[in-house]
């Protein structure tokens, strides 16, 4: 599985839908280190997307 760092799942999530994809796991947090979430691509293969949670 392919795990993909981007800005934003928040804006990523509406690119992947219009594209064909997935959400399978919404976006969840993961403790102090940021948020995580899975979708399918067309062809059934599952990706993570992260968004590292910045101090301030």
């Amino acid at each position: 599985m392919n795990t993909i760092s981007v800005a934003s799942i928040d804006d990523t999530v509406p690119v992947i839908e219009a594209n064909g994809g997935t959400v399978v796991v919404p976006k969840m947090e993961v403790g102090e280190m940021g948020w995580v979430a899975y979708f399918t691509d067309p062809e059934g293969m599952i990706h993570g997307i992260w968004e590292i949670k910045h101090a301030g």
